[in-house]
């Protein structure tokens, strides 16, 4: 009898636990990301309400992150729309003139909308794990990225100097999401800069970090 009482008790401090952990992975499967559970002492159950703690905070910061980028993905769209729609309507009506000069600036806003189009398309193939990582040689893809974005630029007198490495740098990784990034990076640079300015890129490295600086 007295076996069985304390077995009725281990059992019931066992699954109270568990049952608090339960509770709160179902409500945080409803939606309800604040779930957290109090932690108390150094044991099995102690460690795992830490580790649902922490991946509750993860999940909270990555909703907060998620609608921030929809937020911001609806502002970065709205404005070319809003502008292409103006002067459409506007030229359709008589109000604003057909001119050259104004389908360049509905053409730019078109441009816009699918360089953003294709900004989403690599956040979202960047959010793939990168299986198929090979060697590249890290000066010769931000050589090809010069190359690119010089030709994009070329109105602009803006002129890309690649500073050479003191030697040949290699990293794993996918060379053609790697050049976006680079070309990204530089056609950044040249929309900030002035008219007839240069911009540097040179490659600095060591035993364990590389450095692309710009």
């Amino acid at each position: 009898l007295l076996a069985g009482l304390l077995s009725l008790v281990l059992a019931q401090n066992l699954a109270k636990p568990l049952q608090i952990l339960t509770k709160a992975a179902r409500r945080m499967a409803a939606g309800q990301l604040e779930q957290r559970v109090i932690v108390t002492g150094s044991d099995e159950f102690g460690f795992l309400g830490q580790a649902f703690n922490e991946m509750a905070a993860n999940l909270g910061q990555l909703e907060q992150l998620r609608r921030k980028a929809a937020a911001d993905i609806s502002h970065e769209l709205r404005t070319p729309l809003t502008t292409i729609r103006g002067y459409v309507e506007g030229m359709r009506d008589g109000i604003i003139p057909v001119t050259e000069d104004n389908w360049q600036v509905v053409e730019g806003d078109v441009q816009r909308l699918a360089q953003l189009v294709s900004d989403l398309q690599d956040l979202a193939q960047a959010e793939a794990p990168l299986w198929d990582k090979q060697p590249v040689i890290l000066e010769r893809s931000i050589e090809h990225a010069v190359e690119t974005v010089q030709r994009m630029i070329v109105e602009s007198e803006i002129e890309i100097i690649q500073e050479p490495s003191s030697e040949p740098i290699v990293i794993k990784g996918q060379e053609e999401k790697l050049e976006r990034v680079w070309i990204n990076l530089l056609a950044n640079a040249a929309k900030y800069s002035p008219q007839g300015s240069a911009i540097t890129v040179k490659v600095m490295g060591d035993v364990d970090t590389v450095t692309i600086r710009v």
